[in-house]
């Protein structure tokens, strides 16, 4: 049963769906074959409207890509920064922001 949510929140659910599939049809256009089925999930999960396991798989996404070699991650950065305007470091950021907060207050308060 499909969800109904903000028009904010479809926004952001569009925007995270779109980054995600970006990425990675860039990991698969690599080479890195077992993210085939990481679309289809995709897919469903933004079918579901489920934001926060779209919010989890970008946030994961991001870290996992920061480890890519030299060469595909400046090549993934420029990609994203002609797309979206923004490249891993600037999301990176936003995440480690989030991060040093929750360890300041030492609890997390949403989901």
């Amino acid at each position: 049963m499909k969800q109904k949510i903000s028009i904010k929140k479809q926004q952001e659910l569009d925007y995270l769906y779109e980054w995600l599939v970006f990425v990675i049809n860039f990991y698969i256009e690599k080479g890195y074959n077992h993210f085939d089925s990481v679309i289809e999930a995709m897919k469903d999960i933004y079918s579901k409207k489920i934001i926060q396991g779209l919010r989890e798989a970008f946030n994961d996404i991001i870290i996992d890509s920061i480890e890519l070699p030299t060469d595909q991650l400046t090549e993934l950065n420029r990609r994203l920064k002609e797309r979206f305007g923004k490249d891993l470091f600037d999301m990176n950021k936003k995440l480690e922001k989030k991060i040093q907060a929750i360890i300041k207050r030492k609890k997390v308060r949403n989901d």
